[in-house]
């Protein structure tokens, strides 16, 4: 059964974490051809890039290999071979759940360790890269928008002295009051400790219509513009630290401030829980994705099918039991237990049904899970 089970998971993960990061490849991609980014610096990022996709590839990667495997067994007839030898679905289970044991500790090491310690590295290698685009990404004749809610337009670039000549900055960050800003000359500065790109402008001026039909002018000979890098960060990321990038005792302090403070602290306990959780699944996959697998005789591709619909259904479940948690109706640990829990219940009702031999037919599965038959 292992020889079985695990070259297929590991496929299975290979196709399913592809098919999810493919999106991420096509852009930093784009950034080493357009962005001036060097190869390695790309390899870096996507390697930091797996642990979120893996935690939730694995969990599916198991529950297909699990359908497929035994839907190929059962389509050869060599489980019914095999309960004829005497074997009942308890001995198939026990490599299962062995192997889903081994990929939940695993999945729960890169939640609680790896994941932490890949988006801190991430979001650092995001912003040299951001550093590295606000240097020598700004062309000349050519509007800018990478920096969220600015333009900025430069005539010339003086490359010995990285100085940029004849400057245009549409600065719209504040809706109600938007702002042109014109200066003569500037230089981009990056400071890694602050996380911060700051334009360091010279002689210019602010316009500002102001209301009222009023329009204000100020100049200036020295001016810093601070730059916003959340857009140029692809995905919003801000200075400090956030919640993905916290450790377990990290996150139970901001809990306990939260709570202190008498602030919202749902989202965090759900981010918390959802670190358990998420392993637990691997394991309530393996379960479930046994029995389905032996009732499934239509091979392979019916295997996948099932694999999808449940995949489906363990999406639907989870976010609405996370809304209704967010909303404050049901508790934040009982909305990331609900999709694991109502998955795991039907894979020890389809065991318990499969070992009695019994079709699933309206009532007649109540009925052998009430014992009755």
């Amino acid at each position: 059964m292992l020889r079985e089970l695990v070259p297929l998971f590991f496929l299975s993960l290979a196709i399913f974490t592809f098919i999810l990061i493919l999106d991420k490849i096509i852009e930093l991609t784009d950034l080493v051809f357009h962005g001036g980014v060097s190869l390695g610096t790309v390899i870096k990022l996507l390697l930091f890039s797996f642990p979120p996709f893996l935690i939730l590839t694995i969990p599916f990667a198991l529950l297909s290999t699990t359908v497929i495997a035994f839907s190929r067994l059962a389509s050869d007839s060599e489980i019914l071979a095999l309960k004829a030898s005497g074997y009942s679905i308890y001995h198939f289970l026990r490599p299962v759940v062995g192997f889903s044991g081994l990929l939940c500790l695993c999945s729960l090491f890169l939640t609680v360790v790896i994941l932490p310690m890949s988006n801190v590295a991430s979001k650092k290698l995001l912003f040299q890269m951001v550093s590295l685009k606000a240097t020598l990404g700004v062309r000349e004749g050519v509007f800018n928008d990478d920096f969220d809610g600015l333009t900025l337009y430069v005539n010339k670039i003086h490359h010995q002295s990285s100085t940029l000549l004849g400057i245009f900055v549409s600065d719209s960050r504040n809706e109600e009051l938007p702002q042109v800003i014109i200066a003569e000359a500037g230089r981009l500065i990056a400071d890694p400790e602050s996380e911060r790109v700051v334009l360091l402008l010279s002689n210019g001026a602010i316009h500002r219509l102001i209301g009222g039909g009023k329009y204000q002018v100020m100049t200036f000979s020295k001016y810093d513009l601070s730059l916003d890098v959340n857009k140029a960060l692809a995905g919003g990321r801000a200075a400090g630290k956030e919640t993905k990038e916290m450790t377990i005792s990290e996150l139970r302090e901001k809990i306990e401030q939260y709570q202190g403070e008498g602030k919202n602290s749902t989202p965090l306990l759900l981010f918390l829980y959802k670190k358990f959780s998420l392993p637990v699944t691997s394991l309530v996959m393996g379960l479930l994705g046994t029995p389905l697998g032996m009732r499934n005789r239509s091979g392979r591709v019916g295997g996948i099918v099932t694999s999808v619909g449940f995949m489906i259904l363990y999406h639907v479940l989870s976010t609405g039991s996370e809304a209704l948690a967010q909303e404050g109706k049901i508790s934040p640990l009982l909305g990331v237990s609900i999709p694991s829990g109502v998955l795991g219940f039907a894979g020890v009702f389809l065991i318990t049904a499969s070992e009695r031999n019994e079709a699933l037919r309206p009532f007649r599965a109540m009925q052998v899970w009430r014992g009755e038959l």
